[in-house]
């Protein structure tokens, strides 16, 4: 175990957030497979967010209050949507994954904000903030289209928050 706390301390409910600082900032990335929208596991998120940590997050059903962190932090952008732990490892280049997009995608039947990120995204790898101002649109779109062009494997989001093809 590693801690900030001598051995033999208590452990007492707000040691937690403090404690899982030192563990986010061990890690290359956390995962949140279920929170409420305030709660530690959100707090331990932020700290590995604060650190420039990957956040993966699994998402459910829209209902359930155990699910609201982890909706929440894929919505603003701030944790990358996972379905498996194959997911994880393809991230971080552990196995072959799927097949990697070619130089160019085809931008058929993608919408205008797609087809606008993708041809930003052709010069190099780059931020959601930078796809806003370079684009001028709202960060609530600009997620939404990222999102959407993950799901479909024509984009992925790099270690540093940043997205490239």
């Amino acid at each position: 175990m590693v801690s900030e706390f001598l051995p033999g301390t208590r452990p007492y409910r707000e040691n937690f957030p403090i404690r899982n600082r030192v563990i986010s900032g061990l890690s290359r990335g956390v995962v949140i497979v279920e929170a409420a929208s305030r709660s530690g596991t959100t707090i331990t998120a932020n700290h590995a967010l604060d650190q420039n940590r990957d956040v993966f997050a699994v998402p459910g059903r829209i209902t359930d209050e155990s699910s609201a962190g982890p909706n929440l932090m894929i919505q603003q952008g701030e944790a990358k949507p996972i379905f498996c732990a194959a997911d994880i490892l393809c991230e971080y280049g552990l196995t072959a994954g799927p097949a990697k997009p070619s130089a160019r995608p085809d931008l058929t039947g993608l919408t205008q904000a797609q087809r606008l990120v993708v041809e930003q995204l052709t010069s190099g790898e780059k931020s959601a903030d930078e796809l806003c101002e370079n684009l001028s649109l709202p960060i609530a779109e600009v997620n939404s289209t990222l999102t959407s062009l993950q799901f479909s494997g024509i984009i992925k989001q790099l270690p540093g928050r940043v997205f490239g093809l």
